[in-house]
């Protein structure tokens, strides 16, 4: 087995992980997954860094302290750059799943990809959090629930970030009716380590074949939790992203695509957690085309009612309602506090029905900053690996950006700068590093490093990272970048 770790970020100078090697619950689950986790320092001097892993909880007993290599626990990292730490490469870390703890003597932020590695792809990615809470949303969850993509299971990984021990509950939300199916208890999580429930593997008396819903994760009155959800889609899918603490009733979808010719939509989950029912017509979500593209916004409205708890998925696959090749920016209005998070699957006919899967989080339109950290940046690797750079304006007052790409001076690539990049009113920038940068993000073939976006009006980000070498399978990874005020 591999090392798969599970990246929860705690504090601003504190960073807390969830690592492990697990064999999850879905047709991907039988695979051996490991994890990469990349730790940027946000501050103006170097930081110090210590990290110390945990092996994950069986439910009963402590998993206890788990040793890596030197290199991987004690590490410097000058201003704005980052540090790769490979789980699969650590010579001291013992097969399994767990957790670990990041700190630091400066601001620092980090993201985790999951990988399949020497096997048919099957990858994800997400950010960490900037704290823990007593409760956390996560749209959607599933179970043996066949589809055109394949089977769905879902997994939800629960680390412990408070100061003692607590007892979570895993509350299944019907997607149907929003009503309490079954609550999962995990007694006496430990400090620091983390629980891997697999709905598949697990519920096999408390759920049907076919379920499918949303999930609430709570901790005893007291206690601090994080939680990240994992969906494996047909053989080698998989989608993962970090849980919500907290709704609001403006979102941002810093890119939207919507029957693109090489079969990618992206299906938006939302789900209702104000406590009550939205009424049909009180969600809104207003697309805004790409500049390219010369085409009028359009909107989708909640077409019924959405029970509390419940979530509604706006699907544009093989959909009138939306257009034929568009791609853009969107934003979420809703009546009442909504969360939301993003697929993109290639999933457009039953000719374009790939494995390939990618997620990542809405952002809350009332964020302020206007600066955006990116700890990993890709432009057309050896590997076949680059990242696509999507940044949103969160407000309806267009403004221009400044990108800062600094390269990882160990890979020997030089920074970057692009300045004076216009931002449309309610939409977004796209740096396509798969492509040719000249006369847009000026990246040449083989860079790796970090960027630093600074714009003129609140902004936040998304980053694809994909695979152009990838024949079958899942290679691609999407995370959000950090927006900092």
């Amino acid at each position: 087995m591999k090392k798969l770790s599970v990246l929860v970020i705690l504090g601003v100078m504190v960073v807390t992980l969830a690592l492990g090697v697990a064999s999850v619950s879905a047709q991907a689950t039988t695979k051996s997954l490991s994890t990469v986790y990349t730790v940027q320092n946000l501050g103006s001097s170097t930081a110090n860094v210590q990290v110390s892993y945990m092996k994950q909880y069986d439910g009963t007993t402590s998993g206890g302290a788990w040793t890596a290599d030197p290199a991987n626990t004690t590490f410097t990292l000058t201003a704005g750059t980052s540090k790769v730490v490979a789980q699969y490469l650590d010579s001291t870390l013992t097969d399994g799943a767990g957790s670990a703890t990041i700190s630091a003597d400066q601001p620092v932020a980090a993201i985790v990809n999951m990988l399949a590695r020497g096997q048919t792809p099957t990858s994800g990615s997400y950010t960490a959090f900037s704290e823990g809470a007593q409760s956390f949303f996560l749209p959607f969850a599933f179970k043996n629930l066949v589809t055109s993509v394949g089977t769905i299971n879902s997994q939800i990984i629960i680390m412990n970030v408070g100061s003692s021990a607590t007892t979570v509950y895993v509350d299944l939300i019907n997607g149907t009716t929003g009503a309490v199916d079954y609550t999962k208890t995990i007694s006496n999580l430990p400090v620091g380590e983390s629980y891997y429930y697999d709905q598949a593997l697990e519920d096999d008396a408390n759920l049907p074949d076919g379920w499918y819903g949303s999930a609430q994760v709570r901790a005893d009155s007291g206690g601090l939790v994080a939680a990240v959800g994992n969906q494996f889609t047909g053989n080698h899918g998989l989608l993962t992203y970090p849980g919500f603490s907290a709704g609001a009733t403006e979102w941002v979808v810093p890119l939207y695509v919507s029957r693109l010719s090489n079969g990618y939509n992206a299906v938006m989950a939302i789900q209702n957690v104000s406590g009550g029912t939205i009424s049909a017509g009180g969600i809104d979500v207003v697309f805004t085309p790409d500049p390219s593209l010369a085409a009028s916004p359009f909107t989708i409205t909640l077409p019924s009612d959405l029970a509390n708890n419940g979530t509604w998925t706006v699907n544009p696959r093989q959909n009138s309602d939306f257009p034929e090749g568009s791609f853009g920016a969107a934003k979420i209005t809703a009546s009442a506090d909504v969360v939301a998070i993003v697929n993109q699957l290639d999933n457009e006919t039953s000719a374009t029905t790939s494995d390939s899967a990618l997620s990542f989080n809405a952002f809350p339109a009332n964020l302020t900053g206007t600066r955006v950290e990116v700890p990993l940046i890709m432009s057309r690797l050896p590997n076949g690996y680059s990242t696509v750079l999507t940044v949103a304006n969160l407000t309806d007052t267009a403004g221009t950006c400044d990108f800062h790409y600094k390269g990882d001076p160990g890979y020997g690539s030089s920074n970057v700068d692009v300045t004076g990049v216009t931002l449309p009113a309610g939409g977004s920038i796209v740096h396509n590093h798969r492509l040719d940068g000249t006369g847009s993000h000026e990246l040449p073939a083989d860079w790796y490093g970090a960027a630093t976006v600074e714009c003129t009006q609140p902004a936040a980000a998304i980053v694809n990272q994909l695979d152009a070498d990838a024949t079958s399978g899942d290679a691609d990874l999407s995370y959000n970048a950090f927006t900092v005020d």
